[in-house]
C-alpha cells in the first residue's frame, strides 16, 4: 500500500511555483493561434501540470484555445512503470510498480495499447490512488499506447486544464515535408550543430556530417520497431538511408521529427506561443537560434512554468545537520549527564582541576553512578539518533519533486494552480 499522505500546510509543502516572465507579462499568441504545451505519454509529476495550468489560465486571459502536443516518437522505459512511497514502520521506502509490459526501446505511438483492466488490476495492488483507477476505465478504441496514456492524462488534468485538444508529434508530417530537408541536408546540419555549440548547457548531440551523407533530424520509425537515426546520401540524388547505408524503405518506416525539429514546426505553423518546462525551455532556445540561422524565420515565442509540489508524510524527518548533531549528543551525554540536568556536579568541577590518573579515574566513576542513576537520558538520546537517521533517510524519499500528480490531494494541486493563477496580476 501507499505511504500515508499528510495534508497539512506547513511553509516547507507549499507549492514552490516558477513562472518566467509572470503571466501578466505573457505575450499574446500570434495570430490568435494556439497556446501549446506538451510532454511525453507517460503520468507526469505536478511540474509537468503546471505547464497546463498556466496555459489554461494565459488561454482565458487572451481567449485563445489550449494544444496538448504529445511526443509520442519518444522511447522511456518508465511508460507503463509507476515509482510510489510505502511505510516500512516510520522508514518511507519507495517500491516502482509496473502496471503493464511494455517495449521499452519502441516509441509509444508505434506500439499496441494496453488492456486497461490489466493495468487497474495492477494499481489497485499497488494502493494506487482511486483517481488514478478510474483514469483507465476503458480503452475508448486506441490506436497506439501514446493514444491511451494521452486520453488518461486529458481524464486526470480536466478538473483543473479543462479539456485539452490534443496532436501527436507523429501528425507533423502532415504539414511539414520532411524529404525538403534532403536538398539542403548540409546547411540544415551544420547550422543545428553550430546552434548547439553555442549553448552546451542544452545537452543535445550534433547531427554526423560526412563527405558523402549528413544525418538529419529526423527518426525512421515502424510498428513495433526500434527508432532509427537516419541520414541524407549525398552521393547522387539525395535519399535516406540508415547508419548501415541501406535505403529506408518508405512502405514500412515512416518518418517523425526529433525533439529541436518537432518544436520547430510546432512553433512555426501551429502554436502562437509554447510553454515549456526547464528542460523543454533550454533546448528550445538552441531550436530558435538553430531556426533562424538555417531558415531565417522567427519562431513563435516560449515560456516558462513549472512547479516543486512535495508529498507530507507521517514519517519523522531530518537533515544531515541535525544528524550530526544527534550523534555527537550521544557520544558526549555519557560524560555530561549532569549538564543534562541543568546543573554541573560540583565535585566533578573540582576534579576538572586536578591532574593525574586517580582524578580522572574519580571523574570516570561519577559520569557512571549519574548515567546508572539517569538510563531514561540514554534512552532518548539513543531514540533522538535512529531518529535522526531514519529521518535523514526519508528525507532522500521526501523530497522528490517526481512522484506522479495523481499521488497529490486535489487541495494540493488546487493551491498549485491559484499560486499560478495569481502571476496573471503581478
Amino acid at each position: 500500500m501507499c505511504a500515508q499522505l499528510q495534508n497539512n500546510d506547513s511553509p516547507s509543502s507549499r507549492p514552490l511555483v516558477r513562472i518566467e516572465p509572470p503571466l501578466a507579462h505573457w505575450p499574446r499568441p500570434w495570430h490568435g493561434r494556439p497556446v501549446g504545451t506538451g510532454h511525453q505519454a507517460r503520468i507526469w509529476h505536478p511540474g509537468i501540470l503546471a505547464k497546463f495550468l498556466a496555459v489554461r489560465a494565459v488561454c482565458t486571459k487572451f481567449d485563445a484555445l489550449p494544444l496538448h502536443l504529445v511526443v509520442d516518437q519518444d522511447t522511456h522505459e518508465d511508460a507503463l512503470t509507476l515509482e510510489l512511497p510505502w511505510n516500512d514502520g516510520h522508514r518511507l521506502k519507495t517500491r516502482t510498480v509496473q502496471l503493464a509490459p511494455c517495449m521499452s526501446d519502441v516509441p509509444t505511438g508505434w506500439q499496441d495499447p494496453v488492456d486497461p483492466a490489466l493495468i487497474r488490476a495492477s494499481l489497485h495492488r499497488a494502493g494506487a490512488p482511486q483517481q488514478l483507477i478510474e483514469a483507465f476505465t476503458s480503452p475508448c478504441n486506441c490506436r497506439s499506447l501514446a493514444e491511451q496514456l494521452a486520453i488518461v492524462l486529458q481524464r486526470l488534468i480536466c478538473p483543473w486544464a479543462g479539456w485539452v485538444p490534443i496532436l501527436f508529434a507523429s501528425e507533423l508530417g502532415r504539414i511539414f515535408d520532411y524529404d525538403s530537408l534532403l536538398g539542403d541536408a548540409r546547411a540544415c546540419a551544420q547550422t543545428y550543430n553550430a546552434a548547439i555549440a553555442s549553448q552546451p548547457q542544452a545537452i543535445i548531440a550534433p547531427l554526423r556530417i560526412e563527405p558523402r551523407r549528413v544525418e538529419l533530424p529526423v527518426w525512421a520509425i515502424a510498428w513495433r520497431r526500434p527508432r532509427r537515426r537516419v541520414y541524407a546520401d549525398l552521393t547522387g540524388q539525395p535519399r535516406w538511408v540508415f547508419g548501415s547505408g541501406s535505403p529506408v524503405n518508405r512502405n514500412i518506416f515512416g518518418l517523425a521529427p526529433r525533439a529541436l525539429l518537432m518544436t520547430a514546426i510546432v512553433r512555426q505553423h501551429i502554436c502562437g506561443l509554447f510553454v515549456h518546462g526547464t528542460g523543454g525551455m533550454k533546448y528550445d532556445q538552441v531550436t530558435q537560434k538553430w531556426w533562424e540561422s538555417w531558415r531565417g524565420q522567427r519562431l513563435a515565442p516560449i515560456t516558462l512554468a513549472t512547479a516543486d509540489l512535495m508529498l507530507e508524510f507521517g514519517v519523522p524527518l531530518a537533515d544531515r545537520a541535525a544528524l550530526h548533531h544527534a550523534v555527537w549528543y550521544r557520544h558526549h551525554l555519557p560524560h555530561n549527564i549532569d549538564r543534562a540536568l541543568g546543573s554541573e556536579d560540583p565535585q566533578k568541577r573540582l576534579l576538572f582541576r586536578v591532574k593525574g590518573r586517580a582524578a580522572f579515574e574519580q571523574l570516570h566513576r561519577i559520569n557512571e553512578s549519574l548515567v546508572a542513576a539517569n538510563p531514561h537520558l540514554i534512552t532518548k538520546a539513543d531514540r533522538e539518533l535512529q531518529r535522526a537517521q531514519v529521518g535523514l533517510a526519508n528525507a532522500k524519499v521526501a523530497n522528490k519533486r517526481d512522484w506522479c500528480f495523481p499521488l497529490y490531494s486535489r487541495q494540493r494541486i488546487d493551491q498549485m494552480r491559484d499560486m499560478i493563477y495569481r502571476t496573471i496580476s503581478t
